[in-house]
């Protein structure tokens, strides 16, 4: 993660350089909308290891994007999303019907990412694509079971990972005024935190490593607006 950010920061020191010798334009944007979880991530796949049991959550977005000519620039962004947790499906999993007490919260996570992105524009509608790489810092939910025939209380206890992640997003946008612009955008996000979670089974606990596959496809709106 340190490498990450160091690597980002060189970056965007370059690019303030090189922005005083030549005529750039700068986007901000900043959306909100509905994060899918999809794969192993989702609660579809409770018949897979590692599955995380989120349902659709919320998601928001706030973008930066350097232009370098018409239609090419480098994109910096930050992104979180959370999700909440699937009792009724977990316990299902557990092998258990309306048995156990479960109580979880959320699942959380946070990107950051450096990219490039590719525009192509038609009067005053442009589709625009990135791809970009970064880190996520994800956060696993806290789960409390009770009810369990020989145990009284189970309890996963909450906790963070870090790990490389990636982002793909497709877009259209409007140009509705010189300065500001709507849009839509598509983000596939995709990472592999490695969690250390702690079990506690009444008095006893113990030490698991779980690889969380992470695969979320964020559906956003928003508003740009042009600084020059």
């Amino acid at each position: 993660m340190k490498r990450i950010l160091i690597i980002n920061l060189i970056i965007l020191f370059c690019l303030n350089v090189y922005s005083q010798e030549s005529e750039k334009k700068l986007y901000v944007s900043i959306s909100i909308g509905q994060s899918n979880p999809f794969g192993t991530f989702s609660h579809k796949k409770s018949d897979k290891f590692g599955t995380g049991f989120t349902e659709n959550g919320q998601t928001a977005k706030c973008s930066f994007d350097y232009w370098f000519g018409e239609d090419f620039g480098f994109t910096f962004s930050l992104m979180g999303a959370e999700f909440s947790f699937d009792e009724d499906n977990y316990e299902k999993y557990l092998g258990y019907s309306d048995q156990l007490d479960i109580d979880a919260n959320k699942w959380r996570y946070g990107t950051v990412y450096l990219g490039v992105f590719k525009s192509i524009s038609y009067y005053h509608i442009s589709g625009y694509c990135s791809v970009s790489v970064g880190g996520m810092l994800a956060t696993r939910p806290e789960i409390t079971i009770k009810g369990l025939p020989s145990i009284s209380e189970l309890k996963h206890k909450r906790t963070s990972a870090s790990s490389l992640s990636f982002n793909l997003a497709i877009g259209l946008r409007y140009k509705f005024t010189d300065k500001i612009s709507f849009f839509a955008v598509a983000d596939w996000v995709s990472a592999r935190p490695k969690f250390k979670v702690t079990i506690d089974e009444d008095a006893a606990s113990n030490k698991k490593t779980i690889k969380q596959p992470i695969n979320t496809m964020n559906l956003t709106a928003g508003v740009s607006y042009w600084l020059r």
